[in-house]
This record gives structure tokens, sequence and C-alpha cells, in this order.
């Protein structure tokens, strides 16, 4: 039985073959995911085989059409094809289908070109402030869908890491009525987060978020005021620990547009349990890894609120929620190297004495599906064009109480 394979080389060249193998033996497909630069390029595919072969390239929905091609596409035994493509002059990445035929067997990989202002997928380059606007301009792979008309706004920061690698710090949708973002979403692997804060662990350096109106937000520069239930916390959507190196990386996670209102109890109990787990055993530390987060909050039906330091009604979320895209670049891990896992709090239950400060427990987790279908609106919306609808539907529907990975 032949074996299709598609590898990435060093440096962008493509070993493709298709050989005679025992009948015991079942084809094998490495599916590219390194993505290309914006601008025009080629790349070489060094096809081996012992028969007739061929090559297409086919474009998924909203990718465009007619921006790549194969030469020659078409061929028998070793030959050596030049894949090129042209600029991309869009803001989103694109991806199209390279299929090699021999055989009888088919094998096939994505191949993905970033955009402009898009990174196709990985946690590297996009160093993009954005200030508020209503759709998000983007397609990283950690946001949740935005939508126009909705009455929020979507601002992202940039930053540099401890490395000098510019890229972006965390985004958010922010809600002007409760005066919180509903959720905060971020890259993070080692590199990422960086290390040894020159100050500590944490800059404290509460304050106004420059990218928005400040009477906006919160003023958040000496924790809240009561409000209708008593004292809560100034509770981070993107964790302090996840920006770690440089200075003004931590310090914007203080800013009063990644606080909301947490029970003091649960904050510094089962919630920072959870965190720690995220920070310590599921930060990737391969910086060619990433794990893509997402941190958020429910107002609906809320009945408490606190005041900010300048009188503002804040409101008391009624629940929390955190999602986990893992990426791995380990052969053989997850589905096209991805997986995931969802968490969700109702935030007055887990703030009672009983479960306030738990350790985790994979019992935690529940599928993106399912903490989708709780929130009402789509999470990782970029995943589909990157995998593909079915194995986006796959990783979102596996159940992560059955993936060792979220013991």
């Amino acid at each position: 039985m032949p074996i299709v394979a598609a590898v990435l080389a060093a440096m962008a060249m493509l070993p493709v073959s298709c050989r005679k193998q025992g009948p015991e033996e079942v084809p094998v497909i490495l599916q590219l995911r390194t993505p290309a630069a914006q601008d025009s390029k080629q790349q070489h595919i060094n096809v081996e085989a012992e028969s007739s072969w061929t090559l297409s390239v086919s474009y998924p929905e909203g990718n465009g059409s007619g921006w790549a091609k194969v030469e020659p596409n078409r061929g028998t035994g070793q030959a050596d094809v030049t894949l090129s493509y042209g600029i991309n002059d869009a803001n989103d990445a694109r991806t199209c289908i390279i299929t090699l035929h021999c055989a009888g067997y088919a094998s096939e990989y994505r191949f993905t070109q970033s955009g402009k202002i898009s990174d196709g997928g990985t946690a590297s380059g996009s160093a993009l402030d954005i200030t508020p606007v209503a759709v998000a301009p983007v397609s990283w792979l950690e946001l949740p869908e935005t939508k126009a008309g909705d009455g929020m706004d979507f601002v992202a920061h940039a930053m540099t890491t401890q490395a000098g690698v510019k890229t972006r710090n965390f985004s958010y949708y922010f809600n002007y009525d409760d005066r919180v973002a509903f959720w905060v979403a971020y890259p993070t692997n080692a590199a990422i987060r960086g290390s040894n804060l020159q100050s500590g662990t944490r800059t404290e350096a509460w304050g106004y978020d420059p990218f928005m109106e400040s009477a906006l937000q919160q003023d958040v520069s000496g924790g809240y005021r009561e409000g209708n239930n008593g004292w809560y916390a100034r509770g981070h959507q993107i964790p302090s620990y996840h920006r770690q190196g440089v200075y003004e990386n931590n310090a914007m996670t203080f800013y009063g547009t990644n606080m909301t209102p947490q029970n003091n109890n649960f904050n510094g109990g089962t919630w920072a349990n959870l965190e720690n787990k995220i920070s310590n055993a599921w930060t990737p530390s391969l910086d060619r890894d990433t794990l893509f987060c997402v941190t958020g909050c429910v107002t609906k039906n809320a009945k408490y609120y606190v005041y900010d330091r300048s009188g503002h009604q804040i409101t008391v979320p009624t629940a929390y929620f955190k999602a986990c895209l893992r990426y791995s670049s380990i052969k053989g891990v997850g589905i096209d190297g991805f997986m995931a896992a969802g968490f969700w709090f109702d935030h007055e239950e887990w703030s009672a004495e009983s479960k306030s400060n738990v350790k985790y427990t994979r019992d935690w987790a529940i599928s993106i599906d399912e903490l989708e279908k709780k929130l009402g609106y789509k999470l990782f919306a970029a995943l589909e064009s990157r995998v593909g609808a079915d194995k986006a539907a796959q990783i979102k529907t596996q159940d992560p109480k059955t993936v060792e990975w979220w013991r």
C-alpha cells in the first residue's frame, strides 16, 4: 500500500513522497502549518514517487482563488515543484489546500499566507494597537466573534516582549453600560509571558486605559467602593502573571478595562487556582507553541453593583468563564495540533464558602461547544478558517475531561 506524505522541511523545502509499503501500513498525512509572509514569495516542493502523480490547488470558502499555483503540477518519479503566491493585500490571512494524488491515494495540507495585519494564527508578529472599533479588523486565533450594532467596542494593545519581539498584548470587547469588558483575549507562551520582572511579579500600576475615554471606563486607582452587596475585589481578566519581563507590558494588565468586580474569596481562591493551572501547567515552554486564552464575564440578570473611585456604578457579573485553545507543533498532538477546554463559574455559587477555594480538577472542564451555547456567541472565531469546518467542530466538541493534557 503506498504511503503519501507532505512534510515541511527547513527553509521552505517541502518534500512530498509516494512509495509502496507493506500491506499492514496506511497512508501518512502531515499537514503544513507554517504560515508564509504577506509579501510575494516562492517555495519548493520536492516530490518523490514510484508512479505518476498530480498536484492540485483549491481554496476554502472565503479565501479567494487563483493566488497560488504549483509548476509543474504533474509528473512521474522525482521532481522539483515550485509553489508561488502573490502579495496578500487583504488584512486577514488566507489559506489554500495543496493536494497530492498518487497511485489512487490523496494527501492534502493547508498552506496559509499572512495578511497585512493578521499572523495566520501564530502568536508572533501582529503588533497592532487598535482604538475602539465596533468589529475586530483582525482574525487572531484567540478572538471570539464581534458583531456590528451590539453597542460594544473592540480594542487591542500591542507590546514588545522581553526578547524584543513586537506582538499583541491583549484585546477586549467593552460593554459601556456595565463598564466591563465582556471578554479579554490573549496568546501566551513562555517567551510572550517573559520572566523576572525587575520590580517584582506585579507593577500595581492601577490606572486608566489610554485607548478609551476615562469617563467611560472604571477608575480602579483605589479599589471599589461598596455598592448594594458589600465589597468586591478588582479581578484581572488577563492575569498580571501572564505578562512578565517588561514593566510596560505588565502595567497594561492593571488598566481599568481589564478589571471586573469579583468576590474576594472566589478571586483569591478557586479562580486563582485555575489561573495558576493555566500559568504553570498549560502555558507552552516552546515559542513555536501557543495557548490562546479568553477570559470573560456575563452580566445578564445582574442584581449587584459596586462603585469605582469616581462614583461610577459598575455591574457585578453573574458568571465568569475561561476558554483555552492549545496549539502544539509536536507531531501527533491534538487535532492538527489543537485541543481546547472551557470553564464556567456561576459567580454567586462559586463564591460560597464551600466552593470559593477548591483545588483544580478536570471535572471543571467543558467543551468549547457547550461554553458557546451558554454564552450565545462563537469563541475562537478564526479556527474554522485555519483547520476547516469539520476539524474545528471536532476540536470544539471534544470533551476535555477525556484529554490527559487538561488533568
